[in-house]
């Protein structure tokens, strides 16, 4: 997985490798996995304008290397889904250059993910709720819901709301197996509704099956 989130001044390069493993007991699937890497935090205040130098606390580019890793469990069968991970075990420093920016910290974050399928007899049509809880150190709980239709299991559309900050509706289309098109319009809710008129995302999702490698093995939802 590679990352490269930029916000102003701010650079943060994130480079990670998983894996996972299965273990079969009946009609459920238990899965661990373990991911590894590393994020390359760079800022670089000479793309600062300034009216007055003396504001400048830093020269120059300043940069910090932050190893991590995270670990991750999940139980699902046929109908139903619960997920526990923790992506990033370490609280790294975003920077610590001489004791300057030391406390902007990466904290540890943890999610807990849910669903089930209801009407699970009608094939042409069915309901998905699920719910993610997202717990991290020094900040509130937050939540997510969405209820999702799935219809001849080749057209998604549903709902999903966050606590205080966003309503979105989804939309995601299978061309075919390996083809998904996806399109989702969010609606903030949070006080940064006054300078936002919300949020439009296309999605193009394109899955490889090498057939020697996965034997025909199906991933554990349609979506």
């Amino acid at each position: 997985m590679f990352t490269n989130d930029q916000i102003g001044i701010h650079n943060d390069l994130g480079l990670y490798g998983s894996f996972a493993y299965r273990i079969i007991a009946n009609d459920f699937v238990f899965s661990m996995g373990l991911q590894a890497g590393f994020n390359n935090i760079r800022t670089d205040f000479n793309k600062l304008n300034l009216k007055d130098q003396s504001d400048l606390l830093l020269n120059g580019l300043v940069q910090a290397w932050n190893p991590n890793f995270g670990v991750g469990f999940y139980l699902n069968n046929d109908d139903s889904f619960i997920g526990l991970s923790v992506p990033y075990l370490i609280n790294s420093s975003a920077l610590d250059v001489e004791g300057v920016l030391s406390e902007a910290k990466r904290y540890r974050y943890y999610y807990l993910y849910g669903g089930t399928t209801l009407l699970k007899s009608n094939r042409n049509f069915q309901v998905k709720p699920s719910a993610l809880l997202r717990f991290q150190e020094g900040a509130p709980i937050t939540f997510d819901v969405t209820l999702a239709m799935v219809m001849y299991e080749t057209l998604k559309f549903g709902t999903n709301y966050r606590l205080n900050d966003h309503l979105s509706f989804l939309f995601e289309l299978e061309l075919i197996e390996q083809l998904h098109l996806g399109y989702a319009y969010e609606y903030t809710l949070s006080d940064i509704a006054q300078y936002s008129q919300g949020t439009h995302e296309l999605m193009l999702n394109f899955r490889f099956k090498v057939d020697r490698i996965h034997g025909g093995l199906k991933c554990p939802a349609y979506w």
